[in-house]
């Protein structure tokens, strides 16, 4: 998973196809965003996360930080 550090958070940060989607790795549905990318807040609804939280390398991943996204 590719990383965008901001403000000393870390953020996933995911490719939207034309229409703006994406594939949460907080949930794993599908949220569609609209342009252009940049930081965005996770749509997640609360009985569907599976992860508030991913650990990388480089930091850990807090989904309420949301994601960055950029368009293919």
């Amino acid at each position: 998973m590719k990383k965008e550090k901001h403000n000393e958070k870390v953020y996933p940060l995911l490719k939207a196809n034309e229409q703006g989607i994406i594939l949460c790795p907080f949930c794993f549905k599908k949220h569609k965003h609209g342009k252009p990318g940049g930081h965005r807040i996770a749509h997640c609804h609360k009985d569907e996360i599976i992860a508030y939280a991913i650990v990388t390398k480089n930091g850990v991943i807090y989904q309420e930080n949301g994601y960055y996204i950029e368009y293919k």
